[in-house]
């Protein structure tokens, strides 16, 4: 089985240099991804029980809303943001005949596909943050307890069903496995080797 990646005219260097780019996941913009939902431990106490109702009232009404904000925005960012910082990523299809893809991906049907072997090692060199999997499509956003529940699986793996298309799969790494530094021109992507004999079409 053959696996898929959509260039942009400009990316022949991937065949000169047998070298492609993994991208940080936060340069993604799908909305869904990377956004599941969990309760986290961060939870503020009434600062006081005693006093007059009317300032008990108060106190927890803001005590209510310094909770929810925890739950709905920075303690959520935060996690994510440190879980993700060093992850890069190399989308794949299935589909080299996708209209959508061709229109998305190989600027406007202007580029080229390079078709991988599936069961080749792609990437030239080893790594033990590698994984490699096919992206699960649902409907709704993967939900844990906590954080700390969520599999690297459910965090990366996971796209709404409105990207069902695509039919992807995804080499997921750390930047430190990377085959050079990060480029100044290419902001959040990563160089890393392929191996010439994965590339069949």
């Amino acid at each position: 089985m053959l696996l898929y990646k959509f260039c942009e005219p400009a990316r022949t260097d991937i065949l000169a240099n047998h070298t492609i780019m993994l991208t940080r996941p936060r340069a993604f913009n799908d909305p869904f991804e990377l956004s599941p939902h969990y309760d986290t431990i961060a939870h503020v106490e009434l600062p006081s029980k005693n006093g007059p109702p009317e300032l008990l009232r108060r106190l927890e009404h803001a005590t209510a809303a310094t909770n929810s904000a925890f739950k709905a925005a920075g303690v959520k960012a935060i996690h994510t943001a440190r879980k993700t910082e060093t992850t890069v990523i190399l989308s794949l299809a299935e589909n080299a005949h996708s209209l959508l893809m061709w229109a998305h991906y190989a600027a406007a049907h202007t580029g080229f596909v390079i078709g991988f072997d599936r069961d080749e090692e792609i990437l030239a060199s080893d790594s033990p943050h590698r994984l490699f999997k096919k992206v699960v499509y649902q409907d709704q956003r993967p939900s844990k307890p906590t954080f700390l529940d969520l599999t690297d699986e459910e965090l990366f793996l996971t796209k709404s069903v409105e990207w069902e298309y695509e039919a992807e799969w995804r080499i997921i790494d750390s930047q430190f496995s990377a085959d050079g530094e990060l480029l100044a021109d290419l902001q959040d992507r990563w160089p890393f080797r392929i191996r010439p004999e994965a590339v069949k079409e």
